[in-house]
């Protein structure tokens, strides 16, 4: 009964039973609202049902596939003159899937690209030589973008001198490993200038370990254009005399891992030990 004449609400909650347990949070609420008063024809009165609809639930976003995706190995190679540089950075590409960069490569396409740098790199190629300065930025560049580099990348051969690393590392460039190849001096040298090739074929001998067995190849055999003592002697003197400063350069990138490889060994067992590295965390 009210008090004081006013009129009172009783309030009954039924949930309504769902057609499986897996949805029970779909089903809806209704409130049945009873209406109570002093007179048999007000409590005579229908019910007022009120449906509630179920608060809807918000479905988080299915994970980015690369949100956890590991980047590719980033890795510089070195090595002098007739050290099987090739030999190693064919089986890397092969092993990792990394992209092949070298400082040619990144100019010849800053140059075509109508890049930022292409006029200044055009200017000093009719020149003769592209500056330093110019070669890093083409290279930072290539570097930055995300053309095929996804899986990685293996940059060959550069820096070759100190001013050349030291001006690439205030650039900003990172990397992961550094595989340096050696080898001695008087072993180089004699590697290099061994070679000869036939004009016939183009095929490429050495004249020490790898000899035509024709002995009318034999005789018309030619030095390589470059392969003379003098030049050869000077390149490998000139990689050892500048790698102290690439790789001091270098020990101000954080995280980097240097390693020196004896380029003597057979090329097969070099690429194991190469490849053990660029996959070592």
């Amino acid at each position: 009964m009210g008090c004081g004449g006013s009129t009172a609400a009783a309030v009954d909650v039924q949930q309504q039973p769902t057609a499986a347990p897996t949805k029970a949070a779909e089903a809806k609420v209704e409130v049945q609202i009873t209406p109570v008063s002093q007179s048999p024809q007000e409590s005579a009165q229908p019910a007022k049902v009120v449906t509630a609809e179920p608060a809807k639930r918000e479905v988080p976003a299915p994970p980015s596939s690369t949100a956890n995706a590991k980047a590719g190995p980033r890795i510089v190679i070195l090595g002098p003159p007739a050290c099987g540089k090739g030999a190693q950075t064919n089986a890397i590409r092969a092993a990792f899937g990394v992209a092949h960069i070298s400082s040619g490569e990144c100019l010849m396409t800053a140059m075509q690209s109508a890049s930022a740098i292409s006029d200044a790199i055009a200017s000093e190629w009719k020149e003769g030589s592209v500056s330093d300065g110019t070669t890093v930025k083409a290279l930072m560049e290539r570097l930055q973008s995300s053309e095929n580099l996804s899986s990685g990348w293996l940059l060959d051969g550069f820096p070759r001198t100190a001013a050349q690393a030291e001006l690439l590392v205030s650039s900003g460039f990172t990397a992961d490993k550094v595989i340096c190849l050696s080898m001695p001096s008087e072993a180089l040298v004699e590697k290099q200038t061994g070679r000869r090739m036939d004009p016939a074929t183009k095929a490429v001998y050495h004249i020490g370990s790898n000899p035509p067995a024709d002995e009318e190849v034999r005789s018309r055999l030619i030095t390589l254009p470059g392969d003379e003592k003098t030049t050869v002697s000077k390149k490998v003197d000139s990689f050892f005399s500048e790698l102290d400063g690439v790789l001091t350069a270098f020990k101000s990138i954080s995280g980097l891992k240097v390693q020196t490889f004896d380029a003597s060994l057979e090329t097969s067992s070099l690429a194991d030990s190469v490849k053990a590295f660029v996959a070592s965390p």
